[in-house]
């Protein structure tokens, strides 16, 4: 298989490019040379690059180091050298673009503001997810301006940050490899950096920073690697770093220099005295493939846009009131337009739907981060409203412990003098991991099986510690290790089948559980999203629906690709 030439000592395998990397490092550090080395290599083996660029930095791709020859062919949407325009509020369609393009590109938002940089990569990211299929290489600048680490203050940068959480945890899936770069690795949101499989560190002065990356190591190295390597990271050479990852199809661990780039430094500070300098030659990308692939994306857009379908609207409208029925007296037979009222009011209630659901999405996200910051205050039902009615046989049923969940034997005996002392969040958490032992386990199906909130910090501590103490291992998909499992000792056993859905039914919000039940009936039979909204007794364009949808998806209780059928996953009934 091929291989990816990092450095003379390092070489990556080719499906290390569908992995999850984060690459730390301080200004000037190297980051910028590794990204486009990353960029060059997947080229040689005839793989797709992506790259989000928000200083217009990245357009020397399409040159030779020297500036004499051609580079990649590289298309560039924006920018002060782009093949196409990039425009605010086309994100979704260049992400649709991007997924069925055969050729590497260059989104560059150099000429936008922070704000339009964030909505454009919210629906981007969200079309990119939901369209690819083929291996494409993400290479994400300056990640922490649109995966922020603390309190989130507008919903467009929530909705931002969900969508990289589904690319870095999930997006393997749909073949996309996710390179998060980022010079203040406190910034970076810790839960992202937490799912990636390697890490990259280069020079890291900053205490804050130095304390991402020995998390990281610490919870995915040994003590004498991590050791080896934190002593030296504030004194680290210029393009040398270190490479990290238990990963099993990685294994790596060690200080590389990276190698040479051999295409245009275009990011290169000029020194004092001189001129900066620009490539003579640039690579041009195929054009015409690029208007196929825009073109059929921009039928399907116009096809759900509500401005195109509020027009057709208006066209019916002035044909009925132009175009009166007629009578013919010989045979009796009356001509109506091409729409009788019936058909039209059907097409108009359908685009009343589309247009509600195209505006729910900002408002949905808005309630889901108010309805958090309301739960954290501890009035979340004031925002709740009154719940929708459930039809009898799919509501979920009590939380009580009955059949469907099973009473625990006996509490695990309080530990001796030299055994791991747990907390009580600590013990409802490997608890909560012994149960689903020996499937590995989420976060999310964690915390909502412990009972504890999944952003809380209580939570986020308490599997900080249980992976230091070596009881859980992994990230993203985790597991308990045996120590876990004796310092766990006797705990519930789960039920399997139909009442293992009742005991995630008992567990979950009243939407996702009514979901849950009728998929879980079908089941292996896919149901289309509205019949399924209309069973469970939600509307299929609410943001309750939508939501809880996302909740089962993230919970990896259901499956299906958009627009297409939903189904319950084999894994919810073993």
């Amino acid at each position: 298989m091929a291989k990816l030439h990092i450095s003379d000592s390092l070489h990556l395998p080719l499906d290390w490019m569908t992995l999850a990397t984060v690459v730390y490092g301080s200004r000037g550090s190297g980051k910028t040379t590794l990204a486009a080395v990353f960029a060059e290599e997947v080229t040689k083996v005839g793989q797709r690059f992506c790259a989000i660029d928000l200083k217009g930095d990245w357009y020397g791709l399409k040159s030779t180091a020297d500036g004499k020859g051609t580079g990649i062919p590289v298309v560039i949407f924006g920018g002060d050298h782009q093949d196409v325009p990039l425009e605010d509020g086309a994100g979704a369609f260049v992400g649709e673009t991007v997924a069925g393009l055969g050729q590497s590109c260059i989104l560059d938002f150099e000429y936008f503001s922070k704000g339009k940089q964030v909505r454009f990569l919210a629906a981007f990211f969200e079309a990119l997810y939901d369209r690819n299929r083929d291996p494409l290489l993400l290479i994400l600048d300056e990640a922490q301006r649109y995966a922020p680490q603390g309190r989130m203050i507008d919903p467009d940068t929530a909705k931002c940050l969900g969508a990289v959480e589904d690319i870095v945890k999930l997006g393997r899936k749909h073949g996309i490899g996710p390179v998060l770069l980022t010079q203040r690795g406190s910034g970076l949101n810790k839960e992202v950096s937490e799912l990636c499989d390697m890490l990259v560190a280069f020079r890291t002065p900053g205490p804050l920073d130095q304390d991402r990356v020995k998390d990281w190591l610490d919870a995915n190295t040994t003590k004498v690697q991590r050791d080896e390597v934190m002593g030296q990271l504030s004194g680290l050479p210029t393009g040398t770093a270190v490479f990290a990852s238990g990963h099993p199809d990685l294994k790596t661990f060690g200080v590389y220099p990276v190698r040479r780039r051999e295409t245009f430094d275009s990011s290169a500070t000029p020194k004092v005295g001189q001129r900066r300098r620009e490539p003579k030659r640039l690579a041009k990308p195929d054009l015409d493939e690029l208007r196929t692939k825009m073109a059929g994306a921009i039928e399907r857009k116009k096809a759900d846009d509500p401005k195109e379908l509020r027009h057709l609207i208006a066209e019916l409208e002035r044909e009925l009131k132009t175009k009166p029925a007629r009578v013919e007296t010989k045979t009796e037979r009356i001509e109506v337009p091409l729409f009788d009222k019936a058909a039209f009011d059907e097409l108009k209630r359908a685009v009343s739907e589309q247009i509600t659901l195209a505006l729910s999405n900002t408002k949905g996200a808005l309630h889901v981060y108010m309805s958090k910051a309301m739960e954290k205050a501890g009035a979340t039902s004031g925002l709740a409203g009154a719940p929708r009615p459930v039809r009898p046989d799919l509501q979920a049923p009590a939380r009580t412990l009955g059949s469907g969940e099973p009473k625990p034997e006996r509490r695990a005996p309080a530990p001796s003098d030299g055994e791991v002392r747990l907390g009580r969040c600590e013990r409802a958490l490997l608890v909560a991991f012994a149960q689903r032992h020996p499937a590995s386990s989420s976060a999310s199906q964690v915390a909502i099986l412990s009972g504890y909130s999944l952003t809380s910090s209580g939570f986020q501590n308490a599997m900080s510690a249980l992976r230091k103490a070596a009881l859980i291992e992994g990230y993203g998909s985790m597991a308990i290790t045996s120590d876990g499992l004796a310092a766990a000792g006797e705990v519930p056993t789960m039920p399997t089948g139909m009442e293992r859905v009742a005991f995630w039914q008992n567990k979950l919000g009243r939407c996702e559980a009514a979901i849950l039940g009728v998929l879980a009936k079908a089941y292996p039979n896919p149901i289309e999203r509205s019949a399924l909204a209309h069973m469970a007794g939600y509307s299929e364009t609410s943001s309750g629906f939508q939501n809880a949808l996302s909740t089962l998806r993230t919970l990896e209780f259901i499956e299906g690709k958009m627009g297409q059928p939903l189904q319950a996953r084999q894994e919810l009934f073993e």
